[in-house]
C-alpha cells in the first residue's frame, strides 16, 4: 500500500520568507501620503478664428514691394483679393466691396482714415499719413475678424507700430515721393527704450497747411 501526505488545511503553500514579506504591514507612524500637482502650460499663442485666412506681413515687405512706393495702402493693392479703381489715389477694394467698407485700426485704436488729401466719398487719398518705417507689422482681415473690432463689411486693417529693440541703437532715414523722415531707437538705462520718429510729408513742401 502507498500513502500520500497532504498538508494540513491551515498550512500555507507560500514559503515562509515570502509569506512574511507580503503580510507584513508598516506601523501607523511610518505611513504617509504624498501629493504631486502637475500644471501644464501651453506655450503656443492663442489662435484667432481668422488666423488661417488673414494676411499678415512685416513692414519690410511693404518697402521691398515694387510699385508700393513704401505706402501701406498701395502695398495692399498687390495682395490677392484686393484691387484698386484708379491710379490717382491709393484706394483699395477688398473682395468686391466698396472702399468705404474698410476699417483702419492703429495699435487697437480705430481711426476713420489714414491718408493725406482724402477724396470726398472715398477712404483713399494721395498718400498714407502712417510712416511705414515706424510700423512693425500689419494684418489685413479680409474675410473674418474678431469681436474687438466694430462692424465693417469688407476688411479690417490692423496696424502695429514698431517696438524698440532692447539695448540697441538703430536709425533709419527714408525719402520718397510721399515725403522724408527718420526713425531713431535708443535705450535709456537698462529698463527704458525710446523711439523717435519724424516725417515731413511732400504736401508740406507745396502748402503751409
Amino acid at each position: 500500500d502507498s500513502a500520500t501526505a497532504e498538508p494540513p488545511a491551515s498550512a500555507s503553500l507560500v514559503p515562509a520568507a515570502i509569506s512574511s514579506s507580503v503580510t507584513q504591514t508598516l506601523p501607523a507612524k511610518s505611513m504617509f501620503i504624498q501629493e504631486v500637482d502637475v500644471l501644464a502650460k501651453d506655450s503656443k499663442p492663442v489662435i484667432q478664428p481668422d488666423e488661417g485666412v488673414s494676411l499678415k506681413v512685416e513692414s519690410r515687405d511693404v518697402s521691398q514691394t515694387a510699385g508700393a512706393y513704401n505706402d501701406i495702402p498701395k502695398f495692399l493693392q498687390t495682395l490677392p483679393g484686393v484691387i484698386f479703381d484708379t491710379d490717382a489715389r491709393n484706394t483699395y477694394l477688398v473682395n468686391g466691396g466698396n472702399d468705404m467698407e474698410n476699417l483702419y485700426v492703429l495699435n487697437g485704436v480705430e481711426i476713420p482714415n489714414i491718408n493725406h488729401i482724402s477724396t470726398a466719398g472715398s477712404s483713399g487719398g494721395f498718400v498714407s499719413i502712417i510712416d511705414t518705417d515706424a510700423v512693425s507689422s500689419l494684418t489685413l482681415h479680409n474675410q473674418l475678424y474678431g469681436s474687438e473690432y466694430s462692424g465693417t463689411l469688407s476688411s479690417v486693417l490692423d496696424i502695429h507700430t514698431l517696438i524698440p529693440e532692447v539695448n540697441q541703437r538703430h536709425g533709419e532715414l527714408s525719402m520718397g515721393y510721399a515725403g522724408a523722415g527718420f526713425v531713431m531707437e535708443a535705450p535709456m538705462g537698462n529698463r527704458i527704450e525710446t523711439m523717435t520718429q519724424f516725417r515731413r510729408s511732400i504736401v508740406n513742401y507745396f502748402t503751409d497747411d
